[in-house]
């Protein structure tokens, strides 16, 4: 009984070499291909850094960054984000260009706490505590019980309730300041990257930056794949805006988000047909 034992031990392990064995070239290759893959879009790393290759492809992805054009996120400079939340994006594009200046605009007062102590050790990250639209002033911004990814100035209609019950009550409403990216980015000579996260509110975003979209290059939005709050906006009247009455093109777009086999939000990068 005991050799038997004995015996059946050494076949289970003659069985995991053998798995291992077989599996660890593609392994080794799928690492291989990845830090290729960063090596095309201009970031350096070693192929034994297989934690820092990882983690570099996920902050690609969360970013966005992975619908440029190889190297091309190498180019950016000045970065603005709208809508920074608790700076999580802006994290993973720092993560990826490390160069990049960025502005980071968050209304919500105890997110933006958040923000600031995320991106406080970064020399080239400036943070504003203000809401961003079509004009200059103060407004009502709801804030969520859901750590603030569904707070907006807008309300959300009862469709989109639906698909967030028991996260889409308003906490509270605080009151904040507002105002336009035309004046706020006024002494920007270009923007490399403008990234808009601001639930529905994107056509008053844009009305409001009617100066400097003309010497932005990319803007990376993301789409409302129907109307989800009151008064707010899908992703064809963001595309028209874009398209028909910004001088933008449609360069790429990523896999929806989708809840109950829904279609929610996606995020599409234009282009600046005046810097093709």
């Amino acid at each position: 009984m005991e050799n038997s034992r004995g015996a059946g031990n050494n076949t289970v392990k003659n069985m995991i070499r053998k798995i291992i064995k077989y599996l660890l070239p593609y392994g080794f290759v799928r690492v291989a291909a990845r830090a290729n893959y960063l090596k095309n879009m201009g970031i350096g790393v070693r192929l034994w850094q297989i934690n820092k290759i990882g983690a570099l492809c996920q902050a690609l992805e969360f970013s966005r960054l992975n619908l440029f054009e190889d190297s091309a996120i190498q180019k950016l400079d000045c970065v603005v984000d709208v809508g920074a939340h608790v700076g999580l994006w802006s994290m993973s594009l720092l993560e990826c260009v490390k160069t990049a200046r960025v502005i980071a605009f968050e209304p919500a007062p105890d997110i933006f706490k958040q923000l600031k102590k995320r991106l406080c050790g970064f020399s080239n990250v400036q943070v504003f505590n203000i809401a961003v639209g079509s004009h200059k002033g103060n407004v009502k911004f709801n804030i969520k019980n859901d750590s603030g990814q569904l707070n907006s100035i807008l309300e959300l209609n009862a469709e989109t309730k639906d698909y967030f019950t028991g996260a889409s009550d308003t906490l509270t409403q605080v009151d904040v300041c507002m105002d336009t990216l035309d004046n706020l980015l006024a002494d920007q000579k270009e923007i490399s990257l403008l990234k808009i996260d601001v639930q529905g509110y994107e056509e008053e975003v844009l009305k409001g930056a009617v100066s400097i979209l003309k010497k932005t290059r990319f803007v990376l939005i993301e789409w409302s794949c129907f109307v989800q709050y009151e008064g707010g906006v899908d992703f064809t009247r963001v595309h028209e805006i874009l398209t028909k009455e910004c001088n933008f093109q449609l360069y790429n777009f990523d896999q929806p988000m989708v809840i109950k086999r829904r279609a929610m939000v996606c995020d599409g990068l234009y282009v600046n047909k005046d810097f093709l």
